[in-house]
């Protein structure tokens, strides 16, 4: 698991998020910002659990505008645009929170699947050459 100080809580020990690649430290957020980021993660949560996807989808895309390298984010997302039945955004975003955090683990049992069953290795393929 990749290990960071959190950007959220302050707090080290597993992060929501992998290191990034530039060696320069992301500026530490406001108080406020935290606020909202925790707020939004909450609504989202709620959304999912309630069965709207859309709006969890906007929720998740506003806490990834305050926390861009946030692989754990782009994750949810890809899971509430499955239940959305939009597959290519999920696929995208599960690609982007690999890029992010190579051994996040919860994308390691993803089936992108085509229409028959077997995994779409020359759709993966074009996505990640995006």
């Amino acid at each position: 698991m990749c290990t960071k100080q959190s950007s959220v809580n302050g707090q080290s020990g597993p992060s929501l998020a992998c290191p990034a690649p530039s060696s320069i430290p992301a500026p530490t957020p406001s108080p406020s910002a935290q606020a909202m980021y925790l707020q939004k993660l909450q609504e989202s949560s709620e959304a999912i659990k309630a069965g709207n996807f859309r709006r969890a989808i906007q929720l998740y895309t506003e806490s990834i505008g305050l926390d861009p390298e946030n692989h754990i984010l782009y994750t949810n997302r890809a899971a509430a645009y499955l239940k959305n039945s939009q597959p290519e955004k999920a696929l995208e975003d599960a690609i982007r929170a690999r890029s992010i955090c190579p051994k996040w683990g919860k994308l390691g049992s993803t089936n992108c699947s085509g229409s028959e069953g077997r995994p779409n290795t020359e759709r993966q393929q074009q996505l990640k050459d995006k």
